[in-house]
């Protein structure tokens, strides 16, 4: 099994075998029904088909609650869009990266400009979007 190395590790020729034969995997990496395989400056690309519409969408947040404040979960909700403007979500809740459920406690709010995603998923055969907010943190001290 390869390992890692670091600077002033000397070369094995088994490290760069398993490399090899690693990229080489990845090259013959096919798409199948319902699904594109394609590479892009971020790597391997793997989508599902869906008429040209992608599934995660990234996006930034627009609006929130005031950043270092906490709230309660029920009143922090968001405001998103993505990077190229053509999809927007206004004030909702995330589906996702909320790790409270109720108002047991209070979060701090993710930071205007943050980075999220939005979830397109099919729900009951209806596309529904969610929202995925990666940087809201808990609040544990008194309400």
């Amino acid at each position: 099994m390869s390992r890692l190395v670091t600077a002033g590790d000397p070369v094995r020729h088994e490290d760069v075998n398993a490399g090899i034969r690693a990229d080489q995997k990845l090259a013959r990496v096919r798409g199948g029904h319902g699904i594109s395989v394609r590479n892009s400056d971020d790597g391997l690309l793997i989508a599902l088909l869906d008429g040209g519409k992608d599934w995660v969408i990234k996006c930034r947040i627009t609006a929130a609650p005031p950043y270092g404040v906490p709230v309660l979960p029920s009143l922090c909700r968001y405001s998103v869009k993505s990077h190229n403007r053509r999809f927007t979500m206004t004030l909702v809740y995330p589906t996702y990266g909320r790790q409270v459920e109720n108002d047991e406690v209070g979060v701090y709010p993710a930071k205007v400009g943050a980075l999220c995603a939005v979830l397109r998923n099919r729900i009951n055969g209806v596309i529904v979007p969610e929202l995925w907010v990666f940087r809201e943190n808990i609040y544990r001290g008194p309400c």
